[in-house]
Formats: C-alpha cells, structure tokens, sequence
C-alpha cells in the first residue's frame, strides 16, 4: 500500500484559515456561495437537515451550489446514524450472543460506529468538528502583514 501525503486543502480553506499564498496556491475556480437543492428524492429527515445545516454552512462561506453531492453524504449519514442511534435504547441491543455463547458487538452498534465515522470523515470538510475549525479566522480577520517577506 503506497503511503498518502497530505490532504489536498481547498483554496477556500487556506484563506479562512489565514495561510493563503498567491504564489503557491488558486482559489480554484470561482463558485457561488449558495445553499444547493436539495435532492427531490432525499428523505424527509435529510430535507429537515438540509434547511438548518444549508444556510449555516453558507453564511460561514463552506457551501456551495456545486456541493450538494457531499451535503447530501453527510446529512444523510448524520440522519441515519440518528435513526440507529434511537433504536439502540438499552444494552441488550448494543450486544449480541454468538451460537458459542460469546458476547459481541450488534449489527446495530457495528452499523452505528461507521456512520459515526462517515459523519466525522464529512464534517470535517464543512469545518464541523472543533479541530477542523480551529485553524479558520473568523470572517472579519484579515491575513497577517508580514511586512514584504510574504514575497521572498
């Protein structure tokens, strides 16, 4: 297996996070700050979803209308793993007995545990976990002048 480097990080983000450089790094191409749609066949807990997390996400400027495929991936973890969540109301049902007698982890939990992963996985790319924001400015800092050695 090939070892991977760094993250790719969106031009967008290096300025929020202040370390945009002209010289090194493009905004990308220039895409509008909206809330995209969402999808028609989106389920009724994702489009309540949609309508909270959508217009926070662009006021912050993390959203977009070329966005709507990983919104959707992200809410709809996010409302799944809610969904598993409820059902999971005692821990009986946490846990499950093999023919053998032994005690393991439910289908219920193991199901959880990787909608929790993707829902972290994708937040982090909307900045919704405290480590993921720490590094943004909030909107009305501007970058560092570092006085001319931002050329050298």
């Amino acid at each position: 297996m090939a070892k991977r480097g760094r993250p790719v990080i969106a031009g967008q983000m290096k300025v929020l996070q202040g370390n945009f450089r002209k010289d090194r790094d493009s905004h990308g191409p220039e895409v509008e700050i909206s809330v995209p749609e969402c999808p028609k066949d989106a389920p009724d807990v994702v489009r309540i979803a949609w309508k909270k997390i959508g217009p926070l996400l662009a006021k912050q400027g993390m959203l977009s209308s070329c966005d709507q495929a990983p919104l959707f991936a992200y809410l709809d973890s996010y409302t799944k793993f809610k969904m598993v969540s409820a059902s999971m109301d005692s821990l009986a049902a946490m846990i499950d007995t093999t023919p053998n007698g032994h005690k393991q982890m439910s289908a219920g939990m193991i199901l959880r545990k990787q909608l929790w992963k993707e829902v972290m996985e994708a937040g982090k790319e909307f900045g919704h976990t405290p480590a993921s924001r720490s590094g943004m400015k909030a909107s009305g800092q501007k970058q560092m002048d570092f006085g001319g050695f931002e050329d050298l």
